[in-house]
């Protein structure tokens, strides 16, 4: 059942609290390469002119299905010729998730004697079409609410988490770059109608939204997994499930990478080739 939305009240939600990964340092403060972040007007406001959704796939089952949908999308950073290196991805979702107990096996769950949570185990997965990989399971978690204070509203109001992802990505200007979220299924179903579905990543209508959309296209993706392994990815148009049409929110932190250092970094590569080769010419 693809893109299960939030708006439409079908999960129940517990209250929520801030907090971090314990042992995470704050994440580098370098500078947004990127934006596409949450809406500042039309949040919550009637279906017609509301600009803040969030989609996850969600699958009516007695088990966590071994295939399922992460929800993402794409970006593209500069102009071609150009690199940088991302080392902060943040995405918005709206969960229970941080703060829900679970099995012992998984993170999530209130350490013995502790009255504190620890983030539930997101992953981040990402790469160029068709070479989608993980690129990191290292985030920082906390509370937030929209620039008016609010937090998203379905059939209750729920909570949204700000997950910031430590990257270490380098990536070419002018090329598109996939992004998905993902973390083990979680069960929101009651009795005997067991609702699985992944983490509920923010989106907004980019017309809509009053902030920055850099890079939207109106088409969200997902990411068919299969026991955790990418297997392809299809394109989504929210238009019919929503009436509108949307795009995940996400910002990119790094830095560009000057060309000189590139031409450095080949210098020396080239370098290193001559010296082996004269230390085989000086062997034969």
């Amino acid at each position: 059942m693809r893109g299960l939305a939030r708006c439409f009240g079908v999960l129940s939600l517990v209250l929520a609290f801030s907090l971090s990964m314990g042992g995470l340092s704050p994440a580098p403060a370098s500078p947004l390469l990127f934006d596409r972040g949450l809406p500042t007007i039309n949040v919550n406001d009637a279906d017609s002119l509301r600009s803040n959704v969030c989609w996850a796939d969600g699958y009516y089952s007695d088990a966590p299905p071994p295939s399922y949908k992460a929800p993402g999308d794409d970006f593209i950073i500069g102009s071609p010729g150009s690199t940088y290196h991302l080392d902060k991805i943040t995405v918005w979702t709206v969960d229970d998730l941080p703060f829900k107990v679970r099995p012992a096996n998984l993170q999530g769950t209130r350490a013995q004697g502790s009255n504190r949570l620890t983030p539930y185990p997101y992953r981040l997965l990402g790469g160029l079409p068709g070479a989608i990989s993980e690129v990191s399971s290292v985030a920082r978690v906390s509370a937030v609410t929209y620039v008016n204070g609010e937090s998203y509203q379905g059939s209750a109001i729920y909570p949204i988490y700000q997950v910031d992802f430590t990257v270490d990505w380098t990536v070419a200007g002018g090329q598109l770059y996939q992004f998905f979220i993902d973390a083990p299924l979680h069960n929101y179903g009651t009795g005997s109608n067991p609702l699985y579905a992944t983490p509920f990543l923010n989106a907004s209508n980019a017309a809509l939204s009053g902030s920055p959309q850099e890079g939207f296209n109106d088409l969200f993706l997902w990411l068919t997994l299969t026991n955790g392994v990418p297997v392809s990815v299809t394109s989504w148009d929210s238009k019919n499930a929503w009436g509108k049409s949307s795009d995940a929110n996400v910002q990119l932190y790094g830095t560009p990478l000057p060309p000189s250092l590139l031409l450095l970094g080949s210098g020396l590569a080239g370098l290193g080739l001559l010296r082996l080769r004269n230390r085989k010419h000086c062997k034969a």
